[in-house]
Formats: structure tokens, sequence, C-alpha cells
């Protein structure tokens, strides 16, 4: 992975969009003769985070015959977090949602 990427609170089911996301690389990084290096870029604009991730341009021309099967899976992820996926040239566009403020002082929980 290449580029930088801001820090910024989103409230995801954190397994499930991390395979999502995995999903995602693997299929912007193409097979392992074309280096496997994907370039990544992140903006946020209040209250949406967005992720760009673009792979070598020939990856596009050979998707493995379960990207469809991928694609579907990562779609649901996002789908449920109220997010979208958006597909490029030469990679993908996640937008998030952004995590509300914290609203203060967590609660005390109650000793037994």
């Amino acid at each position: 992975v290449r580029g930088d990427i801001q820090a910024q609170d989103i409230r995801v089911a954190v397994p499930a969009m991390r395979h999502a996301m995995s999903l995602l690389l693997d299929l912007a990084a193409g097979p392992s003769h074309l280096g496997r290096v994907v370039d990544v870029t992140c903006t946020f604009d209040g209250d949406r985070y967005e992720l760009t991730i673009s792979g070598p341009p020939e990856a596009v021309s050979k998707l493995p015959p379960n990207a469809g099967e991928a694609l579907a899976i990562v779609k649901f992820v996002i789908d449920r977090e109220d997010g979208e996926l958006r597909c490029h040239p030469t990679g993908f566009v996640v937008r998030l949602a952004a995590a509300p403020p914290p609203s203060g002082a967590m609660p005390a929980i109650p000793k037994p």
C-alpha cells in the first residue's frame, strides 16, 4: 500500500469491514506478476470519509473468476454500514459515514 491514510473515526463492524477491505485491496492489486501494489488516497469532507484504492491498470483485465462474488460481499458489508462502493477504471472508491462526535464522558459502570 502506498499513500498516507488520515486517522478518522467511523463506526463499523470491524471484522466484517476488515474482510471487505482485504477483498478490495486484493482485487485492486491484481495477480502477483503485477507487483501487488495499490495506491490509497483518503479524503474527509466533514461527514463522509472517502477511501480511493487504485491498482495497476492491467489488474482490471486480470480479475479472478470469483471477482463478482467478492464484490457482492464487499458491497453487502459497505451498504450495511451506510456506505457506498463505486468502481473506477483502476480500482474502487469507498465512502463511509464519520462517527458522531463524542457526547461527553462515558457513564460509570455500576459495581456489583
